[in-house]
């Protein structure tokens, strides 16, 4: 287990919250369809783990 997910260059959130380039992953139509740009997708993503990464953080 890692303390923050982009430690890992090849994970899930360090493409979709962070824009890593891949092309082995294609995008889910959900998270397509959260937003309409890139930047508002990878900053929702990122939203999604923010609590749980800062109780993780605090532990």
């Amino acid at each position: 287990m890692v303390e923050e997910p982009n430690v890992i260059s090849r994970s899930i959130y360090s493409i979709n919250a962070l824009g890593v380039k891949m092309d082995l992953q294609t995008p889910h139509p959900e998270y397509l369809a959260g937003s309409k740009t890139k930047d508002e997708r990878y900053c929702n993503y990122r939203e999604l783990f923010k609590a749980l990464m800062e109780t993780a953080i605090a532990k």
